[in-house]
């Protein structure tokens, strides 16, 4: 009589991937009900034009990177495997947006109900679920500073544009950026000052993928060791 033939079952996710997926789905939960709160309040300013909604949207920094966090952490939710200089990029125009936003611009504006909620979410509660999952999950080998040209990228493409849609008469989005009342000098002068807080950050950055980096390796060699010594595997009892 002949034995069944076996079907392998399909593997199931290692513990650290599990992680990796379950935080990448609870960031990109948290991008997304910050983007559709900042959407409502938009839809409302512009009486219900869903188009004008979204085209001003654009305008901001915030909005573009919480809409990309949203989009990486999702795919990362459904198994995609996102290149470590990717998520450091994320995580450097995460950080740089709190930080610009709680130390220059909050002070100088007051939010009310739902606009405050809506600024913690976009500007607190997403870096932070992005910093979560970079640091516990994200890959981070290969980080150095020769990627800085990579990270500055979308924050420069951001400035460019910036620049150009006030040239054809749309309002700046942030008052560093107001070339109307600041003059050409002191909005260089500010973008000068962010581009050197993204190189400080993305040293930092580089500092600290590399020590976790190296913990992580150390914990899976414990992790062989153990393995290897005699009678830590089923089978060899007898």
């Amino acid at each position: 009589m002949s034995s069944p033939s076996h079907v392998p079952e399909t593997p199931a996710l290692s513990p650290p991937d599990l992680r990796g997926r379950g935080l990448a789905a609870l960031g990109a939960l948290v991008a997304l009900v910050a983007l559709a709160g900042q959407y409502d309040i938009n839809l409302a300013r512009r009486e219900g034009d869903a188009v004008l909604a979204l085209w001003g949207m654009t305008r901001f920094f915030t909005n573009l990177t919480v809409a990309f966090a949203f989009a990486l952490l999702l795919a990362v939710a459904l198994g995609w495997r996102v290149p470590a200089r990717t998520a450091a990029g994320l995580v450097l125009a995460c950080v740089v947006m709190a930080l610009v936003y709680y130390l220059v611009l909050a002070p100088m504006w007051t939010p009310e109900g739902m606009r405050w909620w809506v600024a913690q979410a976009m500007h607190g509660a997403t870096p932070a679920a992005v910093l979560l999952w970079w640091a516990l999950a994200a890959p981070k080998a290969g980080l150095s500073l020769r990627m800085f040209p990579a990270w500055a990228g979308f924050p420069v493409a951001y400035l460019a544009m910036s620049v150009l849609r006030q040239r054809a008469g749309e309002r700046a989005p942030y008052p560093f950026l107001n070339l109307s009342e600041r003059g050409a000098v002191e909005v260089a002068l500010a973008v000068i000052a962010i581009t050197a807080l993204y190189l400080v950050l993305a040293a930092g950055l580089v500092a600290v993928a590399r020590r976790l980096a190296q913990s992580d390796r150390l914990a899976q060699s414990a992790s062989l060791v153990q393995s290897d010594r005699p009678g830590s595997s089923s089978s060899e009892r007898p």
